[in-house]
């Protein structure tokens, strides 16, 4: 409430400009082994590894792994959302204002074992992109990054928490956001028309989780939509996979479409259907049907109707 307020209070005219770049920092983490194998190593070493946290011991034993199984790990076949959605903010007299920046990608360079406060590769990348534009400040927007991890996580694939790894992620990505804000070219807002729908879709729940509650038969997803001019975000509060997040987007009525994953509250990983037949980590814990893909989108799109 006291940031509504504050905010409200500092009102004033802005020029605006949206445009998007790439970047690569961020890797598919649904990962498929290659072939049979026996190792120390488990299936998530942060959570249960047998040299680190409740599970360590002095005589770790042998993990026979299947090849063809899916586990969190870097898949660099797999698809990502590479696009990075800068929103730049100018005061009317064209001095920096703030930059809003969405990219899709978790915050886990450092990993489960790391117990050092940071702000991850995404706050190395706003304070980059703050030094670049002195008076404006960085805004970061988590998209659908459900199934995307940065390159490098400490805990998997033998990495181990290097804090280089994550500042290096971070300005690797503000050079691309740096970039792209540089060519843009903001104008000012005359009143730009602005619309917000909200909706409460209800996605159908996993059938293991029938045999607790019978009547439990549905998931509430509250979603809201927000269309300022050109600009439209989606909100989804959970951990929804990249090529659903890239659909939302590409079903939007307005120009530049952002996803706003992990927003107006939690209902856990939202994976595509065909990721139900391949297995893993976020289809074993979500609590959504494989129904839910094309349940949601169909509903969505609905949603979207109401937009002029």
């Amino acid at each position: 409430m006291k940031a509504a307020t504050q905010a409200a209070a500092n009102l004033q005219p802005v020029r605006v400009a949206a445009g998007t770049g790439r970047s690569r920092i961020a890797m598919n983490r649904r990962q498929v082994k290659a072939g049979d194998s026996d190792s120390p190593l488990t299936c998530d070493e942060n959570n249960s590894s047998q040299s680190f946290g409740k599970y360590k011991t002095d005589t770790p034993v042998l993990v026979h792994e299947f090849g063809g199984v899916v586990r969190l790990g870097a898949n660099p076949m797999g698809s990502i959302d590479d696009a990075v959605q800068i929103v730049r903010l100018d005061t009317a007299a064209g001095r920096p204002l703030a930059v809003m920046i969405h990219y899709a990608c978790h915050g886990t360079s450092l990993g489960g074992r790391n117990s050092r406060v940071s702000g991850e590769w995404m706050g190395r990348m706003q304070e980059y992109v703050e030094k670049q534009f002195p008076g404006g400040g960085a805004i970061y927007l988590q998209g659908a990054a459900g199934d995307i991890n940065p390159r490098y996580v400490g805990g998997l694939d033998s990495n181990g928490d290097n804090i280089e790894n994550t500042w290096a992620l971070g300005e690797e990505i503000g050079g691309e956001v740096a970039r792209v804000y540089r060519r843009l070219l903001p104008e000012p807002w005359a009143k730009p028309s602005v619309q917000i729908e909200s909706a409460e879709i209800l996605l159908p729940r996993q059938y293991r989780e029938l045999l607790t509650d019978f009547t439990a038969t549905s998931v509430k997803v509250p979603t809201t939509v927000v269309r300022i001019g050109d600009l439209m975000w989606t909100s989804f509060p959970g951990e929804m996979f990249n090529n659903i997040g890239k659909q939302v987007k590409a079903g939007s009525p307005a120009i530049y479409a952002h996803v706003m994953g992990y927003t107006n509250g939690y209902i856990g990983y939202f994976p595509e259907q065909k990721a139900y037949a391949e297995g893993g980590y976020e289809v074993a814990v979500t609590h959504l049907d494989p129904a839910s893909e094309r349940i949601y989108l169909r509903s969505l799109a609905e949603l979207m109707k109401r937009f002029r």
